[in-house]
């Protein structure tokens, strides 16, 4: 499932004004992405629909608990959806704030809010984001979000699409060099890989003394796989990926982008049980494309899903016989978190900071083409990757083989055709 927001704010609409208005803007500032009904829900709306909506897509849903929130039977309705999800997927979605009020209220309310790690608003709400923000970044159990946070607060921008041009410029630059130690992306070595002789014109325009040129803009994008529309008019995102498949066949689509000559091919996939999955093409060490296509390798498919995931094992397949096989091309696969597969399909995230050294390599990839298990090591499978892993290839190998019957049935019919 992917998620839309980091938080679902769940208030009072008393509360609107004293609490959750700056909340939502220091959150904002912080680079989250906050639901909040003033700014989701619009006429016509149906407002348990888009609750809902908010609540299952959101990662975590803060509480602002108050004498207020007590007296309204929307808010107590939020707060059950809320534990109900909690307890479903067993993972901690719940951020309660205490605006107002004392344990002992809390306990005689809900002794289950009661008993909940809470931020109080008597201690600043300058503590409270950073209690909000600690939570969900320790929740991620990854850098990548810590780092994007730090990127947009030191510019000022909790928002990348509002940027003027100059902001856009700087925040793409600190994303490509986003966890590396050494070999830092430089308006110097910019100005030299553009051809550009003038270098003093391009710090200018980093810096905001200039405005940057379209042609300069569309440059750099080609350059490094930034999204033209977020450099030129700060529409989407700064890599939101617009390759994606074009071709019916498989076959056709892999030698469309070996034909692109990428340095290497990673396949991404996420841990959970929807193990959705990514392919990327790195065309250099700072221009990395991620595919716009997404594919679920699991059991949790239907009749669509299942043909995508035939489609995917048989570009695999192509790409394994052409680019592997053939020109000796590189090839690795890596499991990466959901929150880091989210950023990377909503372009939030240079995608070499999954093809580089802070994550290992895994062969998910070519244990998943052996479909048949004829690897030596196939019976460790199950350990390595997961029952998960093993009911989709058992989906895969079903589906592949009906489409082996059918095509014969097919051949059949047509050889009594011919004998008529």
């Amino acid at each position: 499932m992917r998620l839309k927001w980091d938080v679902f704010i769940s208030h009072a609409s008393e509360d609107k004004s004293e609490y959750v208005n700056p909340l939502v803007e220091e959150l904002e500032k912080e680079g989250l992405k906050v639901w909040i009904d003033t700014t989701e829900l619009t006429v016509g709306d149906s407002l348990r629909k888009k609750i809902d909506e908010g609540l299952r897509y959101s990662r975590f849903g803060i509480v602002i608990l108050s004498e207020n929130y007590f007296s309204k039977q929307w808010p107590l309705n939020e707060l059950e959806g809320l534990l109900s999800l909690q307890t479903q997927q067993g993972k901690k979605r719940i951020l309660p704030i205490w605006c107002g009020v004392e344990r002992k209220y809390l306990v005689n309310k809900s002794p289950v809010l009661a008993g909940l790690v809470a931020t109080q608003w008597s201690g600043g709400i300058t503590a409270v984001v950073r209690d909000l923000v600690n939570a969900i970044c320790s929740n991620r159990k990854s850098t990548v979000y810590i780092s994007n946070t730090k990127n947009l607060k030191t510019l000022g921008y909790g928002n990348y699409t509002n940027m003027p041009v100059h902001k856009r410029l700087q925040l793409a630059l600190r994303l490509i060099n986003q966890n590396r130690h050494s070999d830092l992306l430089t308006i110097e070595k910019i100005a030299y890989q553009l051809r550009h002789e003038d270098c003093s014109f391009l710090n200018d325009c980093f810096s905001g003394k200039k405005e940057a040129p379209f042609k300069m803009r569309e440059n750099i994008s080609e350059e490094y796989g930034l999204n033209i529309s977020w450099m030129n008019f700060g529409e989407k995102s700064p890599f939101y990926p617009e390759l994606e498949i074009s071709e019916s066949n498989p076959c056709l689509q892999a030698d469309k982008f070996l034909k692109m000559n990428p340095e290497s091919i990673y396949y991404l996939q996420t841990k959970e049980d929807e193990r959705e999955s990514l392919i990327l093409l790195k065309m250099s060490e700072n221009k990395q494309l991620i595919l716009k296509n997404s594919f679920r390798v699991s059991s949790h498919v239907g009749g669509g899903g299942t043909i995508d995931m035939v489609y995917f094992y048989k570009l695999m397949k192509r790409i394994f016989k052409e680019y592997y096989l053939k020109h000796k091309g590189f090839v690795a696969g890596r499991k990466i978190e959901n929150t880091t597969y989210e950023k990377l399909i909503n372009g939030e995230l240079f995608p070499g900071v999954v093809s580089g050294p802070g994550y290992r390599n895994s062969h998910w990839w070519d244990d998943w083409m052996d479909i048949y298990h004829k690897s030596n090591i196939a019976n460790g499978y199950g350990d390595e990757h997961g029952e998960e892993f093993l009911k989709a290839q058992e989906i895969l190998r079903g589906r592949l083989e009906l489409e082996f019957e059918e095509k014969a049935d097919s051949m059949q019919f047509m050889q009594w055709l011919t004998a008529r």
